[in-house]
């Protein structure tokens, strides 16, 4: 006698047959998605750009006047003009050559501000140091000194109004003699009703022999000043330490 097996009733995937549809009481309902949590991306941190005016103005505390720095310059001349040779990152940026001028003194006293002021962050390359320099220098063809080797790369802030320079900016100054000249600002001079007449200034000149400080005049006489340029040297943004 031959047994029957209860049929077993399978619905294959792949069957041609519907499936039942079940009641929609059946149905379990679907969960909402929560929106997914929104990540927090911090801004980074930065320490910004600041004036470079009181490293400057300890450094020129330092130097000795006079001819203990001889000053050296004359027209054709292409001499660094500073009391030391300087690098930057490993690289030559100028060199004792002789006496001092006023483009070599003052750019070593950038070069030194900037370097305290970083305190072992790296800064600008030597290569833009090197551009600067060509700048400040007055060799490019362009007459604004450290004007045009800081304002144009944001490595100082220009001043185009006299009455705003704060001791330890930098300067460029031409006399109606058509002289120029490369400063540290120190103060303003003053005629008696409180109007400028003009202002102190610390650099490199043959009237001092070497370094000191004189003072010069804006007006018509022919070593008077027809035009002043003054920027404000800033040491560059940095990311935060923390």
């Amino acid at each position: 006698m031959t047994r029957v097996l209860p049929a077993l009733i399978l619905m294959s995937a792949c069957s041609s047959q519907a499936a039942p549809v079940p009641a929609p009481s059946e149905v379990a309902p679907i969960a909402p998605v929560a929106p997914a949590a929104a990540v927090a991306v911090e801004a980074p941190v930065v320490v910004p750009a600041e004036p470079l005016n009181t490293k400057v103005l300890a450094l020129l505390n330092g130097y000795r006047t006079g001819a203990a720095n001889p000053y050296e310059w004359s027209k054709g001349m292409n001499t660094d003009g500073v009391s030391r040779d300087l690098f930057w990152q490993g690289v030559p940026l100028a060199g004792r050559d002789g006496g001092v001028h006023c483009s070599g003194i003052t750019f070593e006293v950038y070069v030194q501000a900037l370097e305290a002021s970083l305190n072992g962050a790296p800064g600008p390359s030597a290569e833009e140091l090197l551009a600067v320099k060509e700048d400040w220098y007055v060799r490019t063809g362009k007459d604004g000194g450290p004007v045009d080797g800081l304002a144009t790369r944001g490595l100082g802030e220009r001043i185009d109004d006299i009455k705003a320079l704060r001791a330890g900016d930098f300067i460029q100054f031409w006399r109606n003699n058509g002289k120029g000249h490369s400063a540290v600002f120190i103060e303003h001079t003053r005629n008696r009703d409180g109007s400028i007449r003009g202002l102190v200034y610390w650099s490199a000149q043959g009237s001092s022999g070497g370094i000191g400080r004189r003072i010069a005049s804006l007006g018509e006489d022919i070593n008077q000043l027809n035009r002043l340029y003054g920027v404000r040297a800033l040491r560059p943004a940095l990311p935060s330490a923390g």
